[in-house]
């Protein structure tokens, strides 16, 4: 008995202590941000302009804009995941800026060497900051289309819950943060532990905007029951496309690419070149 004593608190014990490193550095675990700033150069055929996005907590963060080619072309504000730097999102969004499409592809604070560090009221403010900026270089809001990646598509519901955005587009999105950590850390309670909620399961149901929802099957990241519990909540007009052999990253191998613009060509005007 004794030793069975010992064992089980020894097992406490131990349970505590992740317990404890989970609550007090998760947010190490979440945001995994490259502090490296990257360079645009190798882009610099695609027309790219690094510009500074002022936020209202006075940081200025980096962000590369890609000018659409005609005025009347959607505009992508490109809200990326949870790693990694700028330069890691630039061979995404290629097929997009090569149909004329522009894109402001933001930098989250703590990121690509930007100052600040990463939250989830932080990141709402990075993208309102972005969302202003378009606006402020006479982007019509019709136009503004909200592309969400992984960790990007809580703030992309969020900002289409406020209001932003014509369009919502989300690949490998999750219904919420709480849910996506339980499925890493099952003997846990995350809806306890994780103070980052980033609930669009809570707020999809409310949007107006058409929704397009990306996801693979093999995603063993963001479990794709997650994205699916998304989609049924969300109202119409939405479209869910499924990939049976994709993972967390590599949708544009299965065709997600043109998927988006089928989708943009139903749901907003002029996204093809008339003259192609």
């Amino acid at each position: 008995m004794l030793v069975v004593a010992w064992l089980v608190l020894g097992l406490v014990i131990l349970y505590g202590a992740m317990f404890s490193y989970l609550w007090w550095f998760q947010r190490d675990l979440i945001y995994r941000p490259d502090s490296i700033r990257p360079t645009s150069k190798d882009y610099a055929r695609f027309g790219v302009k690094e510009v500074k996005i002022r936020t209202e907590d006075g940081l200025d963060l980096l962000a590369w804009w890609f000018p659409p080619k005609r005025s009347e072309a959607p505009v992508f504000l490109y809200l990326h995941g949870n790693a990694g730097n700028l330069g890691y999102r630039a061979e995404k969004i290629g097929t997009y800026i090569s149909e004329g499409l522009g894109v402001l592809l933001l930098a989250w604070r703590g990121y690509s060497g930007n100052q600040g560090a990463p939250s989830e009221n932080g990141l709402y403010e990075d993208g309102r900051a972005a969302y202003g900026w378009l606006k402020s270089q006479k982007i019509k809001e019709e136009k503004i289309v909200l592309y969400g990646e992984s960790l990007g598509t809580g703030i992309a519901v969020h900002l289409a819950y406020k209001g932003m955005g014509t369009a919502l587009i989300l690949e490998t999105p999750f219904s919420s943060l709480p849910e996506a950590a339980q499925s890493h850390y099952p003997f846990f309670p995350a809806n306890w532990i994780v103070k980052d909620k980033f609930d669009s399961l809570l707020k999809i149901g409310r949007l107006e905007q058409p929704i397009l929802i990306g996801h693979g099957k093999k995603d063993y990241v963001i479990p794709f029951r997650l994205a699916a519990k998304l989609f049924k909540a969300a109202p119409e007009p939405k479209k869910f496309s499924v990939y049976e052999e994709a993972g967390h990253n590599n949708l544009a191998e299965f065709g997600w690419p043109s998927v988006v613009i089928n989708f943009l060509n139903e749901h907003i005007s002029a996204v093809q070149d008339p003259n192609k």
